[in-house]
């Protein structure tokens, strides 16, 4: 079955998907956090002297170590990946959580052990030959 079409178009949706999520998270999340900041700053919660540039710093800070952050990065590297392993190098990779969890299914049932013992009495896979 041909899936290099398949994995190159959902690897380039997802890579653009995340992209757009991320700026959008970005924008929401630096505009909370600075009227937050600037609120403090202006009822007198933080010292004095901090400046807008401070806290503009601090909210990039917060958002870059945010969960979500780092899974929207996840999803669009892993997009990327998906996208040039697809259409340069012909390697139709899946989603990464979903070839976990077949692997995990292979070996709860024992599928895996098939693979295992076929290549152990001689079927030989890409990466050998």
């Amino acid at each position: 079955m041909e899936c290099r079409r398949a994995a190159v178009l959902s690897g380039f949706g997802e890579a653009v998907i995340a992209l757009i999520a991320l700026m959008y998270w970005y924008s929401h999340y630096m505009t909370l956090m600075m009227d937050h900041g600037l609120d403090a700053a202006i009822t007198g919660k933080l010292p004095p002297g901090v400046t807008d540039h401070e806290i503009g710093f601090t909210a990039l800070v917060i958002w870059a170590t945010h969960p979500l952050t780092w899974l929207l990065a996840y999803a669009g590297v892993e997009g990327s990946v998906r996208l040039v392993g697809a259409a340069f190098t012909e390697t139709n990779l899946g989603i990464f959580p979903l070839f976990v969890l077949d692997k995990v299914i292979g070996m709860i049932t024992g599928q895996g052990k098939k693979e295992a013992s076929a290549t152990k009495y001689g079927a030989q896979g890409n990466f050998s030959s």
